[in-house]
Order: structure tokens, then C-alpha cells, then sequence
């Protein structure tokens, strides 16, 4: 699966915190909405495993789904900070 944009996954982090729904599993990997279907169902079975719920019956837990896919909320958060101190993103990216 392609690396999410950082600023693109640290906002749908906390923009979503109750769940996420295949619109945004669509934004956050750039892929169709049938893909995300799919990767969604993935983390699914996980949620069922370990007998976790969220509010809409139709969305994902976000925490589990970003620990699934490898992706720590802190250490995407360090990285966005230190491409901002070496100007490697430009300043427009900084309203995150």
C-alpha cells in the first residue's frame, strides 16, 4: 500500500477520531472508493478479533486502522515537524 501524504494522514487522524469511512480511507491512500472498501473490511476483522465498535456501524476504528497500517500518529507528526525545520515542504503546508 503507498505511504499516505503525512500533513493528508495527520489530518484525517484527528479530523476523524470516532471512525473512518471509505470516503476518507479513499483521501488518505489515494485509491478507489472499491479499494478502500477492501482495505476496510481488512481492518474489520481485526475490530471484530478484538472486540472493538465505533459510533457509525459503517466506519473503522481510527487507532486501530492507523496501528494496522503502520502508521504511529506521533512519529508522522515528528516527521511533518522536521520536513517544515528543513524547508523541504513549503510554508502553506504549516496550517496543519
Amino acid at each position: 500500500m503507498k505511504i499516505p501524504d503525512l500533513r493528508t494522514a495527520i489530518r484525517i487522524y484527528y479530523e476523524y477520531p470516532s471512525g473512518l469511512g471509505t470516503k476518507q480511507i479513499s483521501e488518505l491512500f489515494g485509491v478507489s472508493p472499491s479499494t478502500a472498501f477492501n482495505i476496510k473490511k481488512q481492518v474489520r476483522k481485526v475490530m471484530e478479533e478484538r472486540n472493538i465498535r465505533c459510533w457509525k456501524a459503517s466506519d473503522v476504528h481510527t487507532q486501530t486502522a492507523y496501528e494496522l497500517w503502520g502508521m504511529d500518529i506521533n512519529d508522522l507528526e515528528q516527521r511533518y515537524k522536521k520536513l517544515l525545520s528543513l524547508g523541504l515542504i513549503s510554508n502553506s503546508h504549516k496550517q496543519l
